[in-house]
């Protein structure tokens, strides 16, 4: 470990712009008995971790935290720890009291904020447990940037080869190597001029951690049709993988074997439409991309497995993931009655890793869900179709701190969104949707287990419209299993405002049914008290819930309902158009319709118009 990671002692290399570490005067090499022993307090008290300026055990992960220090740093032009003197400084490290770096800096990204809050959370259990860790995540992050495709000639200014030698980043130095005119360090950590655009700040990040040989990227071509593209198309190779090292892409014809080739980090490009039929296929814990090609619109699909047990899911990863522009497809391969009494089987299945799904569209015709996230930390889902006739869009088990986002999204089926804890501890949980449209038996499930729920979830939406035929929310509680514990079953036992903490503007409601529905263990029970109209609903969620409306389910849900029904493939983005006499027509932000912004929904036209609609590196 090396104990004292601070902008000082980050060299960079003359030729290459490589970051370099350099001092190891206070490093040291630990084994397990290291770690257990307490350290005498050395370091630069501004860049410790809390750890170490409270005298304890420090180990690998302290270095973590004091790079966090670094990029928070960078991108706010100050330290995240200063006081009038050092004694001041020690005790708010010990305290580990970090002031989030978009109050300082709002340009800020918020993957980036979300990566510096937890190198610098307080438990090192608690942060990245290793810098290849980090690595991967500042290198995902780079390589995602929409639009954008990899090239050995820099697109982003000052990071030109054969840049100029520069002095350590600290007390005396001038600019950060690399940034060009768009990140300065200021001599003694004085402000920066106002933090740096986001890919900026990127690219300086990228050096500060030092890749080798890492490739910098160039706007995607919009015109795709022909060259490398199609000759993968027409030669049966449409599956092309665009490697880390920033070298020409091989191609394959099945997506099982780009992903196998496929390096951790890599992108893979369909550049063609097919349909392509594919086994299930595992990415294990590689960080990939797999989208579409500009002006394409793949479709995959779940080959057929009549001697198994048709239960395999078409995609499953342990490893960050991020879709764009695809459609999936899974049909009914398991047999009716097969899946009683167990998880519903899934197009994609992600399990403790982070996921993005842009402009993809999933359709299952049996009792498959579209997306299942297990323990999913952070799962971001835009611009997306759900045609799932008999499962939900999205089925996510949410962990400690998870975040789920899902917006300008539409769906027809089951079920919308069925979220569930999986312990009762579960601390600072989040859902967050906005304009998408659902047509749905029952909008939103929420299933907790018996007994006190620590802290409920924070759950906010806005400009949604929910088409419910039964419920807009449903709240499950599970049976107390434990021996002796007691088998009630009736709803006044149960408070929604313990479990939920709902928020919402601007919403359209349309049920047939209940504005509220209570379950448990899988069996609706009455809920005299349970909200029936707006009115009710807003007095419920005690004034949270402002400026919605509400109206009857219209005839052209329930025709989109039966369409889907008998012909899923019927089901376009543009099905999900609120009819001209809906009260939603023009009542969202800047005269918008409420619900999903259609043009930007799907892969094909919605993927190529939401790209051309939003800056590059979004």
């Amino acid at each position: 470990i090396h104990r004292d990671i601070k902008p000082g002692n980050i060299l960079l290399e003359k030729k290459t712009g490589r970051a370099k570490i350099s001092d190891f005067g206070l490093a040291r090499v630990v084994d397990k008995s290291d770690v257990a022993r307490p350290e005498l307090l050395v370091g630069t008290p501004e860049y410790m971790a809390p750890e170490q300026a409270r005298g304890e055990a420090v180990d690998h992960r302290s270095d973590l935290f004091s790079l966090g220090s670094v990029l928070y740093a960078m991108c706010a032009g100050k330290t995240p720890f200063s006081a009038a003197s050092t004694r001041a400084v020690i005790s708010s490290v010990a305290d580990a009291a970090v002031d989030d770096v978009s109050l300082l800096s709002s340009e800020t990204p918020d993957w980036l904020v979300d990566v510096i809050q937890r190198l610098h959370a307080e438990d090192p259990d608690d942060r990245y447990q290793s810098a290849s860790e980090v690595g991967r995540v500042l290198r995902e992050e780079f390589l995602r940037m929409k639009g954008l495709t990899r090239s050995r000639q820099s697109a982003v200014p000052g990071l030109e080869s054969g840049q100029g030698a520069r002095h350590p980043s600290g007390p005396g130095s001038g600019a950060l190597p690399g940034s060009g005119s768009f990140v300065h360090w200021i001599t003694h950590y004085r402000r920066a001029a106002v933090a740096a655009a986001a890919v900026s700040v990127l690219a300086a990040v990228l050096l500060v951690v030092g890749f080798r040989q890492q490739p910098v990227v160039a706007p995607v071509s919009s015109q795709r049709g022909d060259g490398i593209g199609q000759a993968a198309v027409t030669s049966g190779q449409p599956f092309a993988v665009l490697g880390v090292d920033g070298g020409a892409g091989q191609h394959f014809a099945k997506l099982a074997d780009a992903i196998a080739a496929a390096e951790d980090g890599a992108i893979v490009e369909v550049c063609g439409d097919g349909p392509y039929q594919s086994g299930p296929v595992d990415l294990g814990e590689k960080a990939i991309t797999i989208r579409a090609a500009a002006g394409r619109r793949p479709q995959i699909t779940l080959a057929d497995n009549s001697s198994g047990s048709g239960d395999a899911s078409l995609i499953e990863t342990s490893g960050r993931l991020r879709l764009e522009g695809i459609e999936f497809r899974r049909g009914a391969a398991r047999k009716s009655g097969q899946s009683a009494g167990r998880a519903p089987d899934a197009i994609l299945v992600v399990r403790s890793a982070p996921l993005a799904v842009i402009n993809c569209r999933f359709t299952t015709t049996g009792s498959a869900v579209g997306i299942m996230a297990q323990l999913v930390s952070r799962c971001q889902i835009r611009n997306s179709e759900f045609v799932c006739l008999r499962g939900s869009a999205v089925d996510w088990a949410c962990p400690d701190g998870g975040r789920l986002e899902m917006s300008n999204c539409v769906q027809v089926g089951q079920l919308g969104l069925f979220v569930h804890f999986h312990r009762r501890d579960l601390q600072d949980v989040s859902v967050r949707i906005e304009q998408n449209t659902f047509v749905a038996v029952s909008g939103v499930r929420l299933v907790v287990p018996s007994g006190r729920i620590l802290r409920p979830v924070e759950f906010g939406s806005s400009g949604n419209v929910f088409g419910a035929t039964k419920a807009i929310l449903e709240i499950e509680r599970l049976r107390d299993m434990r021996r002796g514990a007691a088998g009630g079953r009736q709803s006044t036992d149960l408070e929604p405002s313990s479990l939920l903490h709902w928020s919402g503007k601007q919403n359209l409601f349309q049920t047939g049914g209940e504005m509220l529905a209570v379950r448990y263990q899988g069996r609706r029970v009455p809920a005299p008290w349970a909200p029936r109209g707006l009115g009710d609903w807003e007095r419920f969620w005690r004034g949270n819930e402002k400026d919605s409306l509400e109206s009857s389910p219209s005839n052209a849900a329930r025709s989109l309902y039966d369409r889907a029904i008998g012909d899923p493939s019927a089901i376009t983005a543009e099905s999900f158009r609120l009819p001209t006499d809906s009260p939603g027509r023009k009542a969202g932000p800047s005269g918008q319709d409420l619900g999903a912004r259609i043009e930007w929904v799907g892969p094909g036209a919605g993927y190529e118009a939401w790209k051309q609609s939003v800056p590059a590196g979004r």
